[in-house]
């Protein structure tokens, strides 16, 4: 009679392979659980029988709590963040200990607790029923901790009176200040153009899987969250930047993990030309999904052409509006530059100082409807009226010698399917 711990199960027995004795009984050697709690098991098997025996592992005794859902969430002020903030009670093993008191309690910044007492549940788990933000825009925090073990777990809040999220967060080292002040800028103008939430998101990433340097994740992001970090890429001039989304919301197809990498032996030449502004915005909207996400969404015809277009209806309709009796095919895609340029951005002959252009001129490169436009037919909702007026821009002010080409590292963290560099990750719901 053989014995063995099938594949997928935990734990270990000492004697394999055993002879019945005079009664047709075969007993194994010690069978001993893995550190895995819940059902386990062990087969035997001969040439005529097979059998599976199942033995239930009980979690160790607790040693500490951990975070599990609902941390730096995003709340307009006055109501409830959209997930609950639980931990996780654990054994030495990381195993979920039930039957354990946990106690939530609020922190700084005006808040209040519905259910802060409570039990973990099967899985180790312990929530509050719900956590109401207040009335002002101040961040709030909350605390929870247990009796039973040492330690505490910390929830962040953001309170906003907008209705659309973009946290930008420094990876590797912090920004320089005038990077970091111009993308805080340029999130607060991408806020102001997109009208409603994407979605929330429980975000599981390993390491590195958003960029050689990204940390891992485990954490309810609302909207999107850009990680930028300053690195080397490829010296002065080439790839200025490259940006990318690493996770895709799993029903809207919007990016909720994006990350932009900004070259360092480029920075000088964006302050010198007073365009550190135009690049943060322009990099914003590739996180976003302008230019990276048209070919997975079917929203570019003829990539690699000498005439490649865009096909979004909103955008048509701006364009049409903006250009009146335009002769070629809309909306021109660029058409020229290098890779990385080319087939992700408006293409310059025709928009000239756009923001989305493949190449930059200018400190005062107009937001278009035709880019907000671009934007509602990846999925996004709108604010028209956040626009700038375009073409007929009130300043027409350029830079002196060639503009600035807005040349990306063509490769992109876009493979199909969860568990590859990309992923998909599942709406949270309350």
């Amino acid at each position: 009679m053989h014995f063995f711990v099938p594949l997928g199960s935990t734990g270990q027995i000492d004697t394999t392979s055993v002879f019945t004795n005079n009664e047709g009984v075969a007993v194994s050697g010690t069978w001993t659980l893995g550190n895995r709690s819940g059902f386990q098991t062990v087969r035997a098997h001969s040439e005529e029988v097979a059998w599976v025996f199942t033995a239930i592992a009980l979690p160790d005794a607790p040693v500490g709590i951990e975070m599990h859902a609902g941390n730096k969430q995003i709340a307009l002020a006055g109501t409830g963040v959209r997930v609950p903030p639980a931990v996780r009670v654990i054994d030495r093993f990381a195993n979920g200990v039930p039957g354990i008191a946990v106690v939530f309690a609020t922190g700084t910044g005006p808040s209040e607790l519905q259910g802060a007492e409570t039990i973990s549940d099967s899985a180790g788990v312990a929530s509050v029923d719900a956590w109401i933000v207040g009335e002002t825009t101040e961040p709030v925090s909350i605390v929870a901790t247990s009796p039973v073990v040492t330690g505490e777990v910390h929830f962040e809040a953001r309170v906003v009176d907008l209705l659309f999220n973009i946290e930008v967060r420094a990876v590797d080292e912090p920004l320089p200040p005038r990077l970091r002040q111009a993308l805080e800028r340029a999130a607060s103008r991408w806020m102001s153009v997109l009208s409603a939430h994407s979605g929330m998101s429980q975000v599981t990433l390993a390491a590195a899987a958003c960029g050689p340097t990204s940390p891992a994740m485990n954490e309810t992001i609302t909207d999107i969250l850009v990680l930028a970090r300053v690195t080397s890429i490829d010296g002065t001039g080439n790839v200025l930047a490259n940006a990318a989304a690493c996770a895709y919301h799993e029903e809207t197809g919007l990016p909720v993990v994006s990350r932009i990498n900004f070259d360092v032996a480029d920075l000088a030449s964006y302050e010198v030309n007073q365009l550190v502004d135009a690049v943060a915005t322009h990099e914003l909207g590739h996180a976003l999904g302008f230019g990276t996400g048209w070919t997975r969404q079917g929203l570019i015809a003829d990539a690699g052409s000498g005439d490649p277009i865009f096909t979004g209806s909103s955008a048509r309709r701006e364009f049409d509006t903006a250009f009146g009796a335009f002769t070629g095919r809309v909306v021109p895609v660029e058409n020229t530059g290098g890779p990385g340029t080319r087939d992700r951005h408006w293409r310059m002959s025709v928009f000239q100082l756009e923001i989305m252009n493949g190449f930059i001129n200018s400190p005062l490169a107009p937001l278009s409807r035709i880019t907000i436009g671009a934007l509602e037919d990846q999925g996004y909702q709108v604010r028209y009226e956040a626009a700038d007026p375009f073409p007929n821009f009130a300043s027409t002010m350029t830079l002196p010698g060639t503009p600035l080409e807005m040349r990306h590292d063509e490769r992109d963290l876009s493979a199909p399917r969860a568990g590859r560099t990309m992923q998909m990750v599942r709406p949270v719901r309350r």
